[in-house]
């Protein structure tokens, strides 16, 4: 007769050609749970708040680039300039005459501009260099004027600053005004950027464009 298992057990388990026990082994049943965690996702805000921090990084990175970019033109008219107003004494031993550098100041619309010239009154142009918009003559306002150079009519100082300046380069490389007086002191004109002014635009520097009595140009780069 067989072993019935009473209650919750079993009886063990027996082999029929010997008779003896067999030992079961309890097997672990793995099970799965019965629903997953859920994972959280991203937020609205979440998304909203990096786009930003992204847009902030970005506005103050295009931000100080172009400000090294703006004092990168600037650094780059002043050797233009420097090399231009050279060029005068350069022309002079080319044409084996005086030649006039002329500065006309802005005029409205119109940019200032530097020629190398055959005459005092502009006539008989060789060269020319037209200013940058973004370029002033000034460091006080945009629509001002800093430079020593005598008047194209008198040879003296300039009641307005719309009467354009004239260095003359002699034939054995002097600096004089038109009528050939040669000058006493270092002829200078101011160079900084528009943004420069109202100090948009840091550091605050100025190129002054210097002519000595014995023709020569040089570009000295000062804070103010």
């Amino acid at each position: 007769m067989s072993d019935v298992s009473c209650g919750g057990s079993h009886a063990p388990a027996r082999d029929p050609v010997l008779g003896t026990e067999i030992a079961v082994r309890n097997r672990r049943v793995m099970r799965l749970p019965t629903h997953h965690r859920r994972q959280r996702g991203v937020t609205l805000i979440e998304m909203l708040t990096v786009l930003l921090l992204f847009g902030l990084i970005a506005l103050i990175g295009t931000i100080q680039v172009n400000k090294t970019w703006q004092r990168y033109r600037l650094d780059n008219v002043s050797s233009e300039l420097r090399n231009f107003m050279q060029s005068t004494f350069v022309e002079m031993g080319r044409q084996r005459t005086p030649v006039f550098l002329r500065l006309e100041p802005p005029n409205g619309t119109v940019p200032a501009r530097l020629a190398v010239c055959r005459n005092a009154d502009g006539s008989g142009e060789i060269d020319a260099y037209v200013m940058p918009d973004f370029v002033s003559l000034s460091t006080t306002s945009v629509t001002g004027f800093i430079c020593n150079w005598p008047c194209a009519a008198s040879g003296g100082a300039c009641a307005t600053i719309t009467t354009p300046r004239v260095l003359r380069c002699d034939a054995i490389g002097r600096a004089t005004n038109s009528e050939g007086t040669q000058v006493r002191e270092v002829q200078t004109l101011v160079v900084t950027h528009r943004d420069m002014i109202n100090a948009g635009l840091d550091p605050r520097v100025r190129w002054e464009m210097q002519i000595f009595p014995l023709w020569q140009v040089l570009a000295e780069r000062r804070l103010y």
